[in-house]
């Protein structure tokens, strides 16, 4: 399969994305911190990212968010074996698909034993009881072991695997769990790619020393950049009011001046998704705002919805890296 082609996407501005994109692969790290706000648009950088740079002897798997990944527990083993499985099982499937006859000559015999230790994990969590000797029979299987029998198989077909994964500073029973793992573990194997939202990481010197560690840590700042929102918004009013573009550009687009745009930035630290959503809420109520208070509906409607989670990042209390 040869690299995939890239198209362009219409309802993407493309300047700022591609200029992190050009950072991700001029990099050669085995490990890529990718550090901006919530919204800032990492997300959709490693999507675009995915969907034009993957391809069958580099392929990059996209993506878990670790706040919606594996099982919660404070077993390092149950962790470790789980999620191994959990990774080894999608890698495979993508195999698969890449190329069914390496799956059935290289990875049958393997993707058997990885569903079989989860389906054992997963009903020893079903029944709720779990203890040494519920798992005794799992203590026979090693995730070192599962990572390097694949990778020995693998590293024939393929000169990279790339795994992406979303909100690696994510802070509940895993988070420690999933950082020590991918940090120390998984980057053994694997390029990583890893998004990272907590604020207090920007201006905490010592973490950025130990994310530099053998990583490069790529700032996602574009959100903050007045003319990169003023592109983005123009953007995204055409493509979502095209029957009524030109009501929209005289009637909103008008009320959008520099300074509510650096506002509107400000108070969501960056945030796209709130400022887009907020352009969208205003244009629906336009018809009953009074001209006079429509700045003050925007920045009125920011701080009502939004304020309590965003202003500061959410991230800052919320989450803690652990390397």
């Amino acid at each position: 399969m040869d690299l995939i082609d890239e198209k362009e996407d219409k309802n993407l501005y493309l300047p700022p994305i591609k200029k992190v994109i050009d950072k991700l692969k001029e990099s050669n790290r085995q490990r890529i911190f990718l550090l901006g706000p919530e919204g800032s648009g990492k997300t959709t950088v490693l999507d675009y990212f995915h969907n034009t740079q993957s391809d069958i002897k580099n392929p990059i798997f996209n993506h878990s968010d670790l706040a919606y990944y594996g099982i919660l527990t404070n077993d390092t083993f149950i962790f470790e074996l789980y999620n191994t499985c959990c990774i080894l099982q999608k890698l495979i499937k993508r195999i698969a698909i890449y190329d069914n006859s390496l799956f059935c000559t290289n990875f049958f015999t393997l993707f058997g034993i990885v569903n079989n230790i989860l389906n054992k994990i997963r009903l020893i969590y079903s029944i709720g009881e779990i203890d040494d000797i519920s798992i005794l029979d799992l203590k026979e299987y090693d995730s070192a072991e599962l990572i390097n029998e694949f990778w020995q198989i693998a590293k024939k077909a393929f000169e990279s695997i790339t795994l992406i994964f979303d909100n690696f500073d994510v802070q509940d029973i895993n988070g420690k769990f999933w950082q020590k793992y991918i940090n120390n573990f998984l980057s053994k194997y694997f390029h990583i790619i890893a998004t990272i939202s907590d604020i207090n990481v920007l201006n905490n010197a010592d973490k950025i020393e130990s994310l530099n560690q053998d990583s490069d840590v790529i700032f996602m700042d574009y959100s903050f950049d007045r003319e990169v929102i003023k592109e983005i918004l123009d953007l995204y009013i055409f493509n979502l009011y095209k029957n009524d573009i030109n009501v929209f550009t005289k009637r909103v687009r008008f009320v959008l001046s520099d300074e509510l745009i650096d506002l509107m930035i400000e108070k969501t630290n960056g945030n796209i998704f709130i400022i887009l959503v907020t352009v969208q809420v205003f244009y629906k109520a336009l018809d009953i705002i009074p001209p006079n208070d429509y700045q003050n509906f925007i920045l009125s409607f920011i701080d009502l919805n939004f304020n309590n989670e965003f202003k500061n990042g959410k991230s800052q209390t919320l989450r803690k890296l652990y390397i």
